[in-house]
């Protein structure tokens, strides 16, 4: 395999715009959601270099968090990236008789980490469809056409029986895939391929894996809304043609000085709604989304037409005054009482943002608080007397700001 000296890949945040959380599985010890996922313009820069080594050197440096990190591929750590190359270099080699090399990664972090809002199950997702859709076009087409079904159970005993530290929803969700795998088609197989990766790293990675590595201004940046359910792996495109940064900023505030409270102490507090059934919350997501589209397409219409500066200015203040009900009907999260509870800060950006913002939301279990405002409305300096306590973020969308 011909590598070019340096490969750069963009690894996308996201946001949930809302969170329900619904029953836990007691069997596998997981808990099934619905929610609403979007990537945010928002991005860690990964670039990657073939080297002569035998192992692989990732280096992270994160401004927002001012830290920097070196991990070295061969002494055990849960870094998302190492985890990630280490599976797919074992699948390749052992699959496939492809070796893959070893690398230089170093990781611009502009995610902040630990804030809900995906940097490490971006950065894997990232490196998964990279190196799939790199090394995957070695592979002996033909053969894979005709021994497809072998190649299917080798994967199964690799992923079911043959990795360690692997979790029991992990191996179901592998089972699942494969079994599912009912007909050769080159795309499936490798999509079905990098699923299987992405759930040993991490539910969210599931969703990261398609339309991550793109060019920062190019076109085809995609912001649009995914229904999430399950256990974070049922992904539906449903409103895959409405994008929310064409019309809205994004800021996002992450707490300096608070400790996040663990998944399984977060959990711990949840009451459960036993009312609540997913069908529902979809039916509930799509009226909302739709008025929020219908809305948005008659403001372009009107905007096409030719009319004053005040006429103009009347449109735009109607449009978000009526956009706003639906957008707080949207936006929910099970998590967010509980982390104003146990974050003062947390409870007071809230406060601040009710006033301040047409709705805000907390993304994932926390802690970072997303608010939508008008575009082009505020710019990061209006926002200074909160930077001693706050990461603040802008999150825009490079396609609407020329």
């Amino acid at each position: 395999m011909k590598y070019s000296s340096d490969f750069t890949l963009y690894s996308f945040a996201k946001i949930n715009l809302n969170l329900f959380l619904l029953n836990k599985n007691k069997s596998n010890g997981y808990h099934e959601i619905s929610s609403i996922f979007c990537k945010v313009p928002i991005y860690d820069t990964i670039n990657i270099v073939q080297y002569n080594g035998n192992f692989d050197i990732i280096k992270i440096i994160s401004s927002t968090n001012s830290i920097e990190k070196k991990y070295l591929n061969n002494i055990n750590n849960n870094n998302s990236i190492i985890q990630s190359v280490k599976i797919i270099r074992e699948i390749f080699l052992q699959i496939f008789d492809i070796k893959i090399p070893y690398f230089h990664i170093n990781v611009d972090k502009k995610i902040p980490i630990l804030s809900g809002l995906g940097g490490g199950s971006s950065n894997a997702g990232s490196i998964i469809n990279y190196l799939c859709d790199l090394h995957f076009k070695n592979t002996n087409q033909e053969e894979l056409s005709l021994n497809y079904k072998k190649i299917i159970i080798k994967l199964e005993e690799f992923f079911l029986k043959n990795t360690t530290n692997i979790s029991q929803i992990s191996k179901e969700l592998c089972q699942t895939y494969l079994k599912n795998f009912a007909k050769y088609n080159y795309n499936d197989l490798l999509l079905t391929l990098k699923k299987c990766i992405a759930s040993i790293i991490g539910m969210d990675t599931i969703f990261f894996i398609s339309s991550l590595h793109q060019n920062i201004n190019s076109n085809l940046l995609d912001c649009s809304l995914y229904q999430v359910n399950n256990y974070g792996d049922n992904i539906k495109d449903t409103f895959l043609t409405l994008n929310l940064f064409k019309y809205y900023d994004c800021f996002i505030f992450i707490p300096k000085n608070y400790t996040k409270l663990s998944t399984k102490n977060i959990y711990n507090k949840i009451t459960f709604n036993n009312d609540i059934n997913k069908e529902n919350i979809e039916k509930g997501n799509l009226q909302y989304i739709l008025e929020i589209q219908k809305l948005i397409e008659n403001y372009n219409i009107q905007l096409e037409q030719k009319n004053s500066k005040n006429q103009h200015k009347k449109m735009r203040i109607n449009f978000y005054q009526d956009n706003a009900k639906y957008l707080k009907s949207l936006i929910h999260n099970d998590f967010l009482e509980i982390v104003k509870n146990d974050s003062t800060d947390i409870k007071n950006i809230c406060d601040f943002l009710g006033i301040n913002s047409i709705t805000h939301g907390l993304s994932g279990s926390g802690n970072a608080i997303f608010a939508l405002m008008e575009s082009k409305k505020f710019e990061l300096n209006d926002f200074k007397e909160l930077q001693e306590d706050f990461y603040i973020l802008h999150s825009f969308n490079p396609i609407n700001n020329e």
